[in-house]
């Protein structure tokens, strides 16, 4: 696929989550031009992330965090956070793209309300034959890992906060791939 199939698939055939910029970002698996399958990718407007970039470093600025003449402490680490923080994708290495077997469909997410406990939300994942699974992350809802011979477009219900039996299904490590435009179309690849 070229990038903008790649683009056009994603916005058309995947449902949208809000990410931490507030705006839509999308879920999905990948294989890279080399054969590489990459089960947990999530394209993110790259300018919505530069924005919020530049809105923590004011807000550090206004608040008081940061001493204006001495930006050696915080400063510092927050551009190192928004630099090399996460793992990362370009759009341009992608071959193709399609649904990820790690991915509880939005609808199921919404169901989830607060934290369990400080810094930990449980859940337990009903699926459509009836048996149930125990979930839990510390804040990453994007993606999690599943039981055998399950997806999670297979879980139909959610019971939020259940006491967790073993073993629990935790969240998953992903790839963001930054695209400009990727809600709206004519993208821009982040070469």
């Amino acid at each position: 696929m070229k990038d903008d199939e790649i683009i056009y698939w994603v916005r058309n055939e995947i449902k949208p989550i809000a990410d931490s910029s507030g705006k839509n970002a999308f879920r999905c698996s990948a294989y890279m031009k080399d054969g590489l399958y990459l089960p947990c990718i999530l394209f993110r407007e790259a300018q919505a992330h530069g924005d919020l970039a530049i809105r923590r470093f004011e807000q550090s600025q206004k608040s008081g965090v940061t001493d204006p003449n001495n930006l050696t402490n915080y400063y510092p680490r927050l551009v190192k956070h928004f630099v090399t923080a996460g793992n990362r994708v370009n759009l341009y290495d992608l071959d193709r793209v399609e649904p990820s077997p790690f991915v509880i469909p939005i609808e199921r997410l919404m169901e989830i309300h607060g934290e369990t406990r400080m810094s930990w939300t449980a859940f337990a994942g009903i699926m459509d034959d009836d048996r149930e699974f125990s979930f839990g992350t510390t804040f990453l809802m994007e993606f999690f890992n599943m039981p055998e011979g399950y997806s999670g477009n297979r879980i139909s219900k959610i019971i939020p906060h259940r006491n967790e039996t073993k073993p629990v299904y935790r969240e998953k490590p992903f790839f963001t791939c930054f695209v400009d435009n990727v809600e709206f179309g004519n993208f821009k690849s982040q070469r």
